[in-house]
């Protein structure tokens, strides 16, 4: 059960996506998670970090690139759910807000998880 494997986080949010869009902001600190799965799905999808609170201050959104994850250099990456590696993790020594940006999507939906030491 994969919940399981999320119980040593702090923080867990999952968010149901049915086409292009942004999760709200996630409050992390020291480190984020991200997967992704859903029904026969292929996507592009940029995770993003803010170091102001988006709910009070103007939001300072930027890609998180890592080519060594399989990002390109604007932080965009390819994925279909079948194949492996539909998540990562992050390492942030610093208080940070975290999203997953769908710029496209083909299939039904995605259930997106973002989770990560309480800030």
């Amino acid at each position: 059960m994969r919940v399981a494997r999320f119980t040593n986080f702090a923080t867990v949010e999952h968010f149901q996506m049915t086409g292009p869009g942004a999760t709200p902001g996630v409050k992390l600190s020291d480190y984020a998670f991200t997967q992704i799965t859903g029904p026969e799905t292929s996507f592009t999808w940029r995770l993003e970090r803010s170091t102001l609170n988006p709910e009070t201050d103007a939001p300072n959104w930027v890609p998180w690139s890592a080519p060594d994850h399989g990002s390109d250099e604007n932080g965009v990456f390819t994925k279909n759910l079948s194949d492996p590696g539909a998540g990562f993790g992050v390492r942030e020594p610093a208080v940070a807000w975290w999203r997953v940006v769908i710029l496209t999507m083909t299939g039904a939906s995605a259930l997106v998880s973002i989770s990560g030491g309480g800030a």
